[in-house]
């Protein structure tokens, strides 16, 4: 039982002689915490872990996978080489990732995220964008590197849509005849409509976009180029049978040698007709009275209209009707602008990234701060194993030089047992020492 007191150690003897040691236990628990984060960090994590984003991409039209142009969406094009150069151009932090081998050893990927409803596998909408871990400097690089990317995708719709060119092709209205310019026109303004009715399809009449609603916007296009003046400009090109000025000329040779001919055929058939007897038939009963006076009739009323092309015909006229289509032309490539204008400004409202997260998720590999406070466990124990195998030896051995001092004396147990002394009062003590010389100077005498 003694034995085991005295070879026995308390847990207070241990942390007394760790606390002697305690700046030696600091420095190596810290030490062995730093070890563990960079070694975790830099040396076992790169190629053993990756960084996700998952995001969503809305912008309009972004349910049928296509861009507001029309073209398809491919969600792959968002880490293709010329969105990566992109991105790591975008900003100066970047410079270091080797965008040549993050593609060729296929560090970075991306898919769709998809759920089952009702047996089938449907997308979610998410996208999700994963790039191992060793390609980045830390998780802040790679999280603001994979948000570039998706930023890039956002503007990549903005930008399509700015490219977008809702005018009517210059040379080609320019190089065709007037009935062609009639059509064209016609086209471009029910183009414009058709623009506004799948925007307000697609969200409502009254949604507002430069402060106007949508249902505004088109009104503004139903005016220009409407059926009156279709018509008028229809009917009088027909009448008139306008022609460009370079071919004016030629264009009134040709109606003048028309009209001759016709002058010949009409004398030609009245004389016929003067020959024949009413309901008789003509050139072996083939052709009847009514035959030529059917024909009599289209040729003379063809002569009319020529004789009013003729007159028709002329520079003032042509310049005027050209200076109508040129303005219909004009107010309807403003209006294209402002269509244009108008599909900018919504996209610019309706296209948004959405990150689920503010930083990217990491998985595989082990976290560098779980690694540092490992280390800083391990670090502590070991230091205060080491401490503790060579202070206790130490601590025993003063122990045993300890004991092996004399002891004190000790008072006997009758002095132990005697009677408690009394504190004196000054008094006391003035009659005790008269008491004692007294008894002293009898004892001399007493030898005497």
């Amino acid at each position: 039982m003694d034995d085991t007191k005295e070879n026995g150690v308390t847990f207070a003897e241990i942390c007394k002689v760790i606390w002697k040691r305690i700046w030696i236990v600091a420095i190596v628990t810290l030490t062995l915490a730093v070890v563990a984060f960079l070694g975790a960090k830099f040396l076992y994590n790169p190629g053993k872990s990756t960084y996700s984003v998952t995001f969503i991409l809305n912008y309009p039209n972004s349910d049928a996978k296509k861009y507001p142009d029309g073209s398809p969406f491919f969600f792959q094009d968002i880490v293709s080489e010329e969105r990566l150069a992109a991105a790591k151009e975008a900003d100066k932090s970047f410079a270091k990732i080797d965008i040549e081998k993050l593609l060729e050893e296929d560090g970075i990927s991306i898919e769709e995220e998809t759920r089952e409803r009702n047996g089938d596998i449907v997308p979610t909408g998410k996208y999700i964008i994963t790039a191992e871990s060793g390609y980045f400097s830390d998780k802040k690089q790679g999280t603001q590197f994979l948000s570039a990317l998706v930023g890039l995708a956002q503007r990549e719709v903005v930008e399509i849509a700015e490219e977008m060119n809702y005018r009517l092709d210059e040379s080609a209205f320019n190089d065709a005849d007037y009935s062609g310019k009639l059509d064209l026109l016609l086209r471009q303004k029910d183009s414009l409509i058709s623009e506004y009715d799948y925007w307000i399809s697609l969200y409502n009449s009254n949604y507002a976009v430069d402060g106007k609603s949508l249902v505004n916007h088109r009104a503004e296009v139903e005016t220009i180029f409407g059926a009156a003046l279709r018509d008028s400009l229809s009917t009088e090109l027909s009448t008139n049978g306008y022609v460009p000025l370079e071919l004016v000329e030629n264009r009134r040779e040709l109606l003048t040698a028309e009209k001759e001919r016709n002058d010949t055929q009409i004398e030609e058939l009245k004389n016929l007709l003067k020959l024949s007897g009413t309901g008789s038939s003509l050139e072996g009963g083939n052709l009847t009275v009514f035959d030529f006076s059917e024909r009599l009739s289209a040729l003379t009323t063809r002569n009319v209209e020529i004789e009013i092309q003729l007159e028709k015909l002329t520079e003032a006229n042509i310049r005027k009707f050209e200076s109508r289509l040129n303005e219909v032309y004009t107010t309807l490539q403003e209006a294209a602008d402002k269509v244009h204008e108008v599909g900018v400004a919504l996209c610019g409202q309706e296209t948004r990234a959405y990150l689920d997260t503010t930083q990217a998720q990491e998985e595989g590999g082990i976290s560098s701060i779980l690694a540092a406070v490992l280390g800083a466990l391990v670090g502590f124990l070991l230091a205060s194993l080491i401490v503790y195998l060579v202070e206790i030896p130490k601590s025993r051995r003063s122990g045993n030089a300890a004991a092996c001092l004399p002891a004190p004396e000790m008072p006997d147990a009758a002095e132990e047992t005697s009677a408690p002394v009394t504190p004196e009062t000054p008094d006391a003590a003035e009659e005790t020492a008269g008491e004692g010389i007294s008894a002293e100077t009898s004892e001399d005498e007493t030898e005497e």
